[in-house]
């Protein structure tokens, strides 16, 4: 049994329905009294650039907020620093409660779990955020990709697990400036029947610095995510900012091309893909194979980011550490091969982002690409 999560009707017909919504109304009636006036506990474990700043946002709502952190991250939260938007607004913090992984500095089990690791963290995570995790505890899944959730459910199969799309990139800029670098809506997961608890997550989270949905085919969400996030590859390979990167026509290309594989991939499936962006997925590859002069234009949205942003992937990289190219690149492929699709794209840049971490794990850098060396490998594997 999930707990947590809601519940579903059983019963048919109008009377059924008129006795289920009035049973709906003193369900949510004597949830809101029991918990209403009393704060959720959460825990953001795995603090790096997304969980803190969403557990600054909460911090600044007044709940209740665990960091669960390690190394220099840990040091960050504990020195204190500002947080920003590309709007120019801030919020300055000096203190926050932090505790570290298998320290034993668990406050007992949260409320709600933020499980903010990266893809490639996470079986470690779910060993070392069980101290955190009690039966009724909320866990909201905060990766890329698609389909990490499912080895979250079966490590705590009877808890609530929630899906969670981030749209945002975050950077830190030195000394202490924690900044939201790009715009989006947070998209929160609605799970079937009556989700009681979402209300209260959607208004922990509603703040000017942060704004948040909820949506009903969360798996469609994340696909339309995906597609954005096949530009992470392109963008750790070029060496620049986003910005910058999106301006180069060649690398647009590229993204294009790895678009439209997933597109069809999408197809295939007879999935219908969200607006999760300024401007919709299915229109993205031609728009990105426009001319510079008419790219800049037409495309002005896209390009209102901040000047220094750059992907996840691109900091993975000049750290030295694993991609999560396999859960993105790689989830196009396996997903393609279900329908004998080709992938050519999507299995190059797979390829060149793997060579990339070979020589940043084994160097002092990797070997970036410039525009026309990435599009004509590219087309050499078409």
């Amino acid at each position: 049994m999930v707990r947590g999560c809601g519940m579903s009707d059983t019963v048919n017909g109008p009377e059924a329905n008129k006795a289920s919504e009035f049973s709906k109304f003193v369900v949510e009636w004597y949830f809101d009294l029991i918990f209403g006036g009393c704060l959720a506990t959460h825990c953001v474990f795995g603090c790096g650039l997304i969980g803190s700043y969403l557990g600054s946002i909460l911090t600044a709502n007044g709940q209740n907020v665990q960091f669960v952190a390690r190394g220099i991250w840990a040091e960050r939260l504990q020195a204190g620093f500002v947080v920003s938007d590309l709007a120019g607004r801030n919020l300055d913090f000096a203190r926050y409660s932090i505790a570290v992984p298998n320290s034993g500095e668990s406050n007992g089990y949260a409320d709600v779990v933020w499980l903010t690791v990266k893809c490639t963290q996470l079986e470690q995570a779910l060993i070392d955020v069980a101290p955190w995790i009690g039966p009724e505890t909320e866990i909201l899944c905060c990766q890329n990709g698609v389909g990490s959730d499912a080895a979250v459910r079966r490590a705590f199969a009877e808890n609530c697990v929630r899906r969670v799309m981030v749209p945002f990139n975050v950077v830190f800029e030195c000394p202490a400036r924690l900044h939201k670098s790009t715009e989006g809506t947070l998209v929160l997961e609605n799970l079937r029947g009556s989700d009681l608890t979402l209300k209260h997550r959607l208004a922990e989270l509603q703040h000017p610095m942060l704004q948040v949905r909820a949506a009903d085919d969360m798996t469609a969400v994340l696909w339309a995510k995906l597609q954005l996030n096949l530009g992470n590859s392109v963008n750790a390979l070029s060496g620049l900012p986003v910005r910058e990167m999106l301006q180069i026509r060649q690398y647009r290309w590229v993204i294009a091309a790895a678009m439209e594989e997933l597109l069809e991939v999408c197809r295939a499936e007879g999935m219908q893909l969200p607006l999760v962006a300024n401007i919709h997925g299915r229109f993205l590859p031609v728009l990105l194979r426009l001319p510079n002069f008419l790219f800049s234009r037409i495309a002005r949205r896209m390009l209102d980011i901040d000047p220094s942003a750059r992907t996840s992937m691109w900091w993975d990289l000049h750290n030295g550490r694993k991609t999560e190219v396999e859960y993105l690149h790689g989830a196009v492929i396996a997903e393609a091969r279900r329908y004998s699709l080709p992938c050519p794209v999507n299995q190059a840049l797979l390829e060149a982002v793997g060579e990339a971490e070979q020589q940043a794990t084994h160097q002092s850098g990797y070997e970036t690409w410039s525009a026309q060396e990435l599009k004509d490998f590219v087309r050499q594997k078409q």
